[in-house]
């Protein structure tokens, strides 16, 4: 059996330590340059400094949503609050 080696040198940036490191990298990057963007930009101070504040903070109420939606595609659900006579998502027919 032939084994061949490379250098770990060229497989270093595709290790999972590297990418993780990456991307933390690339996450405290957006963070440090959206608060310096909106402290001068804004004179913004505490929470304000958040960059996409709004969309952080409803992040888990629309994770929450998807993760519901994806639970009763898996159960096959297709009606909304289980009243069948309502019709399709909860709505009366016409």
């Amino acid at each position: 059996m032939v084994v061949v080696r490379t250098d770990s040198s060229e497989l270093d940036f595709f290790s999972v330590g590297s990418q993780t490191h990456s991307m933390i990298f690339v996450a405290l990057m957006y963070l440090g340059v959206g608060m310096w963007y909106n402290h001068h930009q804004y004179g913004a101070t505490g929470w304000d400094l958040l960059p996409h504040r709004d969309m952080w903070r409803e992040l888990p109420y629309v994770a929450s949503d998807f993760w519901r939606h994806v639970s009763r595609t898996w159960q096959g659900s297709t009606s909304v609050g289980g009243n069948m006579a309502t019709g399709r998502y909860g709505y009366e027919p016409v």
